[in-house]
């Protein structure tokens, strides 16, 4: 079993959003970014004893979804950014291990909890970048910032860091 993770250490830039005049519905957010994934996964097996062989998980820039306010594209703002990007890769890396260890009685099965797995990966994904903007109040709070922004470059440097260890 293996696992290969493509874009996980990805340095975000300004190239990848649009620029907008105004703020996108996103009420008092200057930026936003989506960070995208996907997750293709072998298997092998004879009936009744299936196993996944091998995981490949990739994280990018949605930069159709990725939006920052023109003017302002500060290097704080850009940091706050690459959080997010990161807080969904850290999530990625420990669905992507969830997955590599499923063995169901046959593919259907592997299926459908590689289905409940990204499910639940999601939320859990969601709800730290929501506390995250919350805690950081959107990258204003620049002692939370910098204290969420070490918490995540520690997690990503472990192999077993998760996301449930983000701060409060």
């Amino acid at each position: 079993m293996a696992v290969t993770l493509t874009g996980f250490d990805h340095a975000v830039g300004w190239r990848e959003f649009s620029r907008f005049a105004e703020r996108q519905d996103r009420g008092s957010e200057d930026a936003f970014i989506r960070a995208a994934t996907h997750i293709d996964y072998d298997y092998e097996g004879t009936t009744g004893n299936y196993a996944v062989t091998g995981v490949q998980a990739r994280v990018w820039v949605d930069q159709g979804e990725s939006w920052v306010v023109q003017g302002s594209e500060t290097d704080a703002l850009l940091a706050h950014e690459q959080g997010h990007f990161d807080i969904t890769a850290l999530g990625l890396r420990e669905e992507a291990h969830l997955v590599d260890a499923l063995t169901g009685a046959g593919a259907a099965e592997i299926q459908r909890q590689r289905r409940r797995i990204r499910r639940r990966m999601q939320r859990r994904i969601n709800q730290a970048n929501e506390r995250y903007d919350a805690r950081t109040e959107h990258s204003r709070n620049a002692a939370v910032q910098r204290r969420w922004l070490r918490s995540i470059a520690a997690l990503k440097e472990r192999d077993d860091g998760t996301i449930d260890e983000l701060p409060d």
